[in-house]
Parts: structure tokens; C-alpha cells; sequence
């Protein structure tokens, strides 16, 4: 598996270095780490995804075979690392299955919907243990420093103000 894994990142980074491919959205980057998981624990759920904008995405996964914790991050470049247990950073995240109604890309659709221009700095996508009836969201921090809830099946946004 080692091999597969340094024989895709070869491909993706001389790629991008032609000019053939972009930098990952951060829908790209959750399929990228969902791929990877895949490959070692087949249907796994998701937990936890995070980033800053343009920066390297991490992300939380419970694994099919052992629901333990696992992390793995992809960088824009669609560098990824191997999945490696870590519980540091779910909290109250919930384990399901991805991927959500909305991506990414149209949560952000819905902010500007509802009248939120601002560009995000940082986004995480869980679902909480709090409230298990409750829709995974998008927790987006905008430049501004106001926050934005949006919920990832329904897109109903919340403006949470900064504090």
C-alpha cells in the first residue's frame, strides 16, 4: 500500500507542477482522506474535517473495523498522510456517514445567500453527539471574525457575531 500511496503523490505533485491540475478545494481534500481510509478500513465514517483556507486539511475518521479515531491530512497539493489514531480534536463530533447533502462549495453558496460576503478564513464539517437528531454543519469563521453556521443537509444558516 506504501508504494501506491508515494507512486500517487509522485503523479499529483509533477502534475501540478506542469499546471495541469489546481490547488484541492476543500471538498477535494475530504475525498482525498475518505480515499485513503478507504484503502485500510473500507467504509469507515466520518468525523471531523478542518482547515484553514488554502492550507492543509485535517481530518477525523472512525474506523470501520475498530471505530477508533483516525487522522489524516491532505495538503492543496493532494499530499495526504496515512491514517494514524488521534482523539485529540473530536470533542463531541459524532461519527456518519459522509458525504453531507450540501459540500462545501455550496454551503458557501448559501452564506452569500443569506447575505454573508465575507471570504472564510477556516471551516470544520462535524456533527455533534450533543444533539444526534441534529445535521452535520459547517462552522465557518469569515474574515470579518463573524462566524457562520450552515447546516450541511438542509443549508439554513445561522450568524453567530463575534465576541
Amino acid at each position: 500500500m506504501k508504494i501506491i500511496h508515494q507512486i500517487s503523490n509522485l503523479i499529483t505533485r509533477h502534475l501540478r507542477k506542469f499546471g495541469f491540475m489546481q490547488s484541492l478545494t476543500f471538498d477535494q481534500q475530504v475525498w482525498g482522506a475518505k480515499s485513503v481510509m478507504d484503502l485500510v478500513q473500507f467504509d469507515s465514517r466520518f468525523m471531523l474535517a478542518e482547515v484553514d483556507i488554502g492550507g492543509t486539511m485535517y481530518t477525523v475518521w472512525s474506523g470501520s473495523q475498530d471505530q477508533k479515531p483516525y487522522a489524516i491530512s491532505v495538503d492543496v497539493t493532494g499530499h495526504a498522510t496515512t491514517p494514524t489514531y488521534d482523539s485529540s480534536r473530536i470533542g463531541d463530533c459524532g461519527a456518519w456517514s459522509y458525504p453531507p447533502k450540501l459540500s462545501c462549495a455550496q454551503a458557501q453558496d448559501a452564506l452569500v445567500k443569506a447575505g454573508i460576503t465575507d471570504a472564510w478564513t477556516f471551516c470544520r464539517l462535524r456533527q455533534t453527539v450533543d444533539f444526534p437528531q441534529a445535521n452535520p454543519f459547517y462552522d465557518f469563521v469569515l474574515s470579518t471574525g463573524m462566524k457562520a453556521h450552515v447546516d450541511a443537509e438542509t443549508g439554513a444558516v445561522t450568524k453567530i457575531p463575534p465576541v
